[in-house]
């Protein structure tokens, strides 16, 4: 089964949010799209996104709460 990725991110420092914070979901996995049909500029915008030292990651531009961690 393939592996997918979710994580909750500061759009304006790329780090990942801690518990009860809102952020962008950010989505990595093997049947995650690869960009938009001929708009090399808005690919780079919204797929090419990076957390800070890390792999790429799909932006979604949704703004979720973090999980409370048990």
């Amino acid at each position: 089964m393939p592996t997918f990725s979710v994580s909750i991110v500061d759009p304006d420092t790329k780090k990942l949010l801690d518990e009860l914070q809102v952020g962008e979901v950010w989505v990595q996995g093997p049947s995650v799209a690869i960009g938009y049909w001929r708009r090399p500029e808005y690919t780079e915008e919204m797929f090419r996104a990076q957390l800070a030292g890390e792999n790429s990651l799909l932006r979604t531009v949704r703004c979720q709460r973090t999980p409370e961690r048990t």
